[in-house]
């Protein structure tokens, strides 16, 4: 065993524990969160050596990679943080050695300490070398694997020259082995008997893809049939996503997966019917399917994507680029014409659909490098397309005319999820060729119905028959006209692996819209579908701000350039899906709105703004957050504006407090701090005030905490009157009513620099430059604090007649504005 040294005098030295809440390395310390980081995990891998990756806002924004050695911390600064992506190497400095506890640390270390800043962390687990790490370590090269939530897989650490600087990468996959007794990469899963059955993780529509590498994976999206194979002792069975057996249909390409190699376990991919050309053909599929694929089956190739379940193991937790990474392995070994891996693209996702939309092809999926393996659809996937391409319900026909034989047109319905009623949407007339006319028409006319499956129309006629709706066509069109019919229509194919109950209406950010068209911000030219398509895009991120919240809607009937008015209660009428009555304490009533059900309502609704509570529908009376609303008044700057935040912040700090910053989508700043319940309005609402007073009476040439334009000249008004029952503030990523349809965005704290241009987005750039969502507002839920202690400490120094506050106490005096380069 190696001897220990003490190697921590470096890190005590710089430091003053009576004023940082780091630990000292002989205590827990006072910041750190006190957990087990082994527990889940397998028992091999949790006895390995720890590893941390904590995000720090000091100076400047920076990741600290950490590794466990000899009983302490070996620590780095990484300016940009560890990449996924093994072309991406990042510089790495090292630091001092940290101790052990530091690995649990999170908390805020004070202004005029030594990395004064924000610490949170980023990643964690464990980590092993393939060599020994003092050996490696001494020498500049260190090759190690790490088994985190986030970093997985094999890096590198190598020194690039005598002083502090290495380069940290991820490698590329090598066979080398692991002490865990696998391949390094290989995820170990758990063990588990294989399920008879498996519902597959589906993908969510987007308009964009994030365009984040380190995060995202981004592979082609496939013009076919979507197929789970499950392998035991005995058989190979393919099935279609819906659970149906279709072994016997898929033919020689069955009898062919028999025939690999491949261990017992649950594959995930998709069967396309390829050209030539190596473009997947929709129709080419669904004629060999006709044909029981088996004239054509050496058209037919499989491409595996995911690997659920394998060998024993249940891998369903696993993050994916482990799983891909096994399925690589195998697919790899087994690979032949009808058997391929899809592979992922190291490339923009913008340029990779550009290429692929070039080529002929469908689309794009994005998923995330860390996320399971789910039974439902999730935001992990998301799915991109080329084209307007989507599955609907055939409801009838029309006769045919001229030469043209069996029918003229199929009559096309969508469902509609919040009434489950068919809703037609158009006809299709092309895509047809003579024996997918004759083998169609014998299908629908055993189908043939008296009545019209449509809740809407159309009108029968002599040329009209109706059917019962249990087909489902895939169709490629051009748009939507005004009345939510399809333009130019063209029929590829039945989707027989697809119940009819599962087509609903596609995507419903503007099938189910009326007036998708109109046009509500005539200076931007945005329209009410082009809101309602961003507000499906940024669902999972307003659902953390809306969830349990009573809200409040800014509606816009004739758009934002005639009247607006506020709606908080929903009145005597049935309120539409997704949005219902929420009571607050003595009665009163507000809106509650489901995600994403209820923001697609409130868009048809012409509602824009959503502004939420700070109390929750399920504790009405004890308020979660306070709200500063810093609101620039004529003539201020946006550096005065910035510096005016950042005292907030230093104000709000020294008194025990955690602050979280957004943009309100308008000119000014949102502070919001988390609380934690017990509290009443009443004492909220002092403390903010007397916040806001504080604030204008020590530093009356920045702030002021009345309202009223001739007061506000040159000032900040520090609005603190959103404290209290019944008030509301926009919501994050909510739009605002304004010219150019601007967004509330969360922000980072170092992101707001006095020295840059004012921090503004719109709908049309927020889903492509904001990438990473409520990120910067991670640590929010774990930053909740007590009131009481800040009460006590406020009214300690403010004094009940009002008397000058200490500097120690609050900070008011060493408060400096930041300068120009964005720092303290």
């Amino acid at each position: 065993m190696r001897k220990r040294t003490d190697s921590l005098g470096e890190y005590r030295a710089r430091r003053n524990f009576r004023r940082t809440p780091e630990p000292d390395g002989r205590t827990a310390g006072r910041g750190t969160r006190q957990r087990d980081s082994s527990a889940g995990r397998p028992a091999a891998e949790a006895r390995l050596p720890a590893f941390v990756v904590q995000r720090h806002e000091a100076r400047s924004l920076h990741w600290d990679f950490r590794l466990e050695l000899d009983g302490v911390l070996k620590s780095w600064a990484v300016p940009k943080g560890p990449s996924a992506d093994p072309a991406t190497r990042r510089l790495a400095v090292q630091v001092e050695d940290h101790p052990l506890a530091y690995r649990d640390f999170e908390g805020t270390i004070p202004a005029g300490q030594y990395g004064a800043g924000a610490v949170s962390i980023w990643d964690e687990g464990r980590w092993e070398s393939t060599e020994d790490p003092h050996v490696g370590l001494a020498q500049g090269k260190l090759h190690f694997a790490l088994h985190g939530r986030r970093l997985r897989g094999q890096w590198t650490l190598v020194r690039t020259g005598a002083g502090p600087n290495w380069l940290l990468f991820k490698d590329r996959v090598r066979p080398a082995r692991s002490p865990l007794g696998t391949r390094l990469g290989t995820p170990p899963g758990t063990p588990a008997g294989l399920p008879e059955t498996l519902k597959p993780q589906l993908a969510t529509a987007a308009t964009r893809l994030p365009d984040d590498p380190d995060t995202w994976l981004y592979e082609l999206k496939f013009d076919g049939y979507r197929v789970l194979m499950r392998r035991d002792g005995r058989a190979t069975r393919l099935y279609t996503r819906s659970g149906l057996d279709w072994t016997d249909r898929f033919g020689s390409l069955a009898r062919e997966m028999q025939r690999t190699a491949l261990p017992e376990g649950w594959y995930d991919g998709e069967v396309v019917a390829q050209r030539p050309d190596g473009v997947p053909d929709f129709g080419a599929l669904h004629a060999a399917m006709e044909r029981g694929g088996t004239d054509d089956g050496r058209q037919l190739v499989y491409y595996l994507f995911d690997l659920p379940f394998c060998a024993g193991r249940d891998l369903r937790r696993e993050p994916l680029e482990r799983r891909r990474s096994e399925l690589r392995r195998l697919v790899a070994a087994n690979e032949g014409d009808q058997l391929r891996f899809s592979e992922a693209f190291e490339v923009t996702p913008d340029d990779l659909l550009a290429n692929a939309c070039r080529m002929g092809l469908e689309g794009l999926v994005a998923k995330r490098r860390d996320a399971p393996y789910v039974s439902a659809r999730s935001r992990d996937w998301l799915k991109v397309k080329c084209r307007e391409q989507e599955d609907f319900v055939i409801g009838g026909y029309t006769s045919p005319s001229g030469s043209r034989r069996g029918f003229r047109a199929l009559m096309l319905g969508a469902r509609d999820p919040a009434k489950k009623a068919l809703r037609y949407v158009g006809n299709a007339g092309t895509g047809f060729d003579d024996a997918t006319l004759e083998r169609l028409s014998r299908r629908l006319q055993a189908l043939k119905a008296e009545r019209s499956p449509f809740a809407d129309g159309p009108p029968a006629t002599r040329t009209t028959h109706w059917t019962r709706p249990v087909l489902v066509a895939r169709v490629a069109f051009g748009g939507w006209t005004r009345t939510g019919r399809l333009r130019h229509a063209v029929f590829q194919g039945l989707r027989e692996d697809e119940p009819v109950g599962e087509a609903p209406t596609p995507t419903a950010g503007s099938r189910s819209l009326s007036h998708p068209d109109r046009v509500i911000d005539q200076q931007s030219g945005v329209t009410k579908g082009e809101l309602a398509e961003y507000y499906v895009a940024v669902a999972p991120w307003i659902a953390a701000h809306l969830a349990d919240r009573p809200t409040a809607l800014l509606r816009a009937p004739r758009g934002i350039d005639a009247r607006t008015f506020f709606q908080k209660h929903a009145g005597a009428r049935a309120s539409p899906p997704g949005i219902d009555s929420a009571a607050l304490e003595g009665g009163a009533r507000m809106l509650s709105i489901s995600v994403p059900s209820g923001l697609l309502s409130a868009v048809q609704w012409n509602a824009i703004e959503f502004h939420t509570a700070g109390e929750r529908v399920t504790a009405p009376g004890e308020p979660d957050r306070l709200t500063f609303d810093l609101d620039p008044g004529e003539g201020v700057t946006w550096r005065a504006l910035a510096e005016a935040a950042e005292l907030v912040r230093v104000l709000l700090t020294g008194l025990g407090l955690e602050p979280f910053l957004k943009t309100s989508g308008g000119n000014g700043l949102h502070v919001v701090v988390p609380l934690r319940r017990g509290h009443d309005w009443d004492g909220c609402k002092t403390f903010a005030r007397t916040v806001a007073e504080h604030l204008a009476r020590t530093i009356p040439e920045r702030f002021v905490a009345v309202s009223g334009p001739r007061r506000r000249v040159g000032k900040v008004f520090v609005d603190h009157l959103r404290n209290r029952s019944g008030a509301t503030t926009v919501s994050a990523w909510s739009a605002r009513a304004r010219p150019g349809i601007a967004v509330s965005v969360p922000l980072h704290w170092d992101e707001l620099s006095p020295a840059g241009p004012p921090l503004r987005w719109t709908i049309r750039d927020v889903p492509k430059n904001r990438p990473d969502g409520n990120a910067p507002w991670a640590a929010y839920a774990r930053a909740r604090r007590s009131l009481a202690a800040a009460q006590r400490q406020l009214a300690a120094v403010t004094g009940r007649g009002g008397e000058a506050v200490p500097a120690r106490a609050t900070g008011s005096t060493p408060i400096r504005p930041r300068n120009n380069s964005g720092r303290r």
